[in-house]
């Protein structure tokens, strides 16, 4: 047992503020008399000290999305959150799934623990628009995530070119 440091009791009240560092802490208080008589322990307070924040993670990189027309597109990402093992819930300004309007969006994330920490995290969403001038042109992913675009008009010769925020580029040329 660690001694936490000693108070002088005033009439039947006493208080003593130590330090603790993260973690479980069982704590008990004995009595000495100015004879020096010391009472047995009272009753153990067990008690948490948590002053972590949670985990939040976020994509590392702006998410980017192509948008066929000017309303904007859905966009999907993952937000997970932890503290000490404990897998919690998210919640972010922008979900999964919404409708993300052309331009950079920024998302931010919070998570709150059972002791009151928040933890947060924040990324981008970034959604270009497709040109309006590409002929018959549909925008996909594949099932490795990578941006898709398909042209009904390959005999013209168009060659479709999209450079994405990311600097990531999408080319088809037709033959």
């Amino acid at each position: 047992a660690t001694s936490l440091g000693h108070a002088t009791v005033t009439g039947t009240s006493w208080s003593r503020t130590p330090t603790l560092s993260d973690g479980l802490h069982n704590i008990t208080a004995k009595a000495k008399d100015a004879a020096g008589n010391v009472s047995p322990a009272s009753n153990t307070l067990s008690l948490t000290i948590d002053t972590t924040q949670p985990t939040v993670t976020v994509p590392t990189q702006p998410v980017s999305a192509i948008a066929t027309s000017p309303a904007g597109v859905a966009v999907s990402f993952t937000v997970t959150a932890s503290d000490n093992g404990v897998t919690l819930t998210p919640t972010c300004t922008h979900q999964s799934g919404d409708i993300f309007p052309v331009g950079d969006t920024p998302v931010t994330c919070n998570a709150t623990d059972s002791a009151g920490n928040t933890g947060s995290g924040q990324f981008t969403v970034s959604v270009s628009l497709l040109p309006s001038n590409l002929p018959n042109s549909d925008v996909t992913t594949d099932q490795s995530g990578n941006t898709v675009i398909t042209s009904s008009d390959p005999s013209s010769g168009t060659e479709v070119q999209i450079t994405l925020p990311l600097g990531t580029t999408v080319s088809q040329t037709a033959s």
